[in-house]
């Protein structure tokens, strides 16, 4: 009997160590598999990581400018000046012409008249309105090409004379040239210093159709002048530098031009031309 008792002992003890081996077996086998499953999440984390840096470094150069943008040319949308509140349209009609702005009278004209261009049996007749911030200057040229009465009146050109308004990219009064370049592309420079009180004035230029946009800037690289406008018949969009293409230009044209760039002109052209 004793030795049966003593058996039955004994298988107990063999399977309970069996038992034990096998679990710790499967202990080590489970603790094997989490690591390798730690070690795969975080190198998984890592390639996230590593690549939200690498868009993150993307948007970055991206922001700052780095990464060169498209410039659009000169197109409609550019044909307007505001402060955020008012809105300028180049050509568009001054009647019904709306600012906050009070105009200022002014002593050099009488009933803001400029002057006239007598073209075969038509008058084109010039008109100029001065407030704070910008400059108008209106006109009823080429009005019977659009089928208009030579009552009707356009905004012509727009002058910007302080750094409230703007231009429909935010260029005004006071940018640097670089700004510019950068909000426009690269333009058509011109000489400016016959036209302006500052000396050593240059110009950047840009047309779109029949329209331009002009910034003059001082040997400093600052933007004093901003002008926008429609570009008359015969006329050429910016002034030229050399002495010798400006004496080729027909009278028409230096009128044309002349008028553009705001400069009161009497001249007479034996009577086919002429300017009050």
């Amino acid at each position: 009997m004793k030795r049966i008792v003593l058996f039955g002992m004994i298988v107990y003890m063999v399977l309970g160590n069996v038992g034990c081996s096998s679990t710790k077996k499967i202990n080590e086998n489970l603790n094997r598999i989490e690591m390798e499953q730690r070690e795969d999440t975080a190198e998984q984390k890592t390639e996230q990581e590593t690549s939200q840096e690498n868009q993150e470094d993307h948007d970055t150069q991206e922001n700052s400018g780095n990464v060169p943008k498209e410039i659009v040319p000169m197109n409609a949308s550019d044909l307007a000046v505001t402060d955020g509140e008012n809105m300028v349209l180049l050509d568009s009609l001054y009647d019904g012409f709306e600012t906050t702005e009070e105009e200022i009278e002014t002593e050099t004209s009488e009933n803001h008249f400029v002057g006239e261009i007598y073209v075969d049996e038509y008058v084109y007749k010039t008109y100029f309105h001065q407030f704070k911030d910008f400059e108008i200057y209106t006109s009823n040229t080429e009005y019977p090409l659009k089928g208009e009465d030579m009552h009707t009146y356009h905004i012509r050109q727009i002058s910007l004379l302080t750094d409230k308004y703007r231009t429909a990219r935010g260029a005004y009064i006071g940018i640097d040239i670089k700004e510019v370049l950068e909000l426009y592309g690269e333009g058509e420079s011109f000489s400016a210093s016959d036209y302006y009180e500052e000396k050593n004035c240059k110009g950047l230029g840009y047309r779109y159709d029949n329209y331009s946009l002009k910034f003059v800037y001082n040997d400093r690289g600052v933007v004093v002048h901003i002008d926008l406008y429609v570009r008359l018949i015969g006329a050429d969009s910016f002034p030229k530098d050399n002495e010798e293409e400006q004496s080729e230009e027909s009278e028409t044209e230096q009128i044309c031009r002349k008028i553009e760039f705001n400069q009161a002109i009497e001249i007479d052209l034996n009577n086919d031309l002429h300017m009050h």
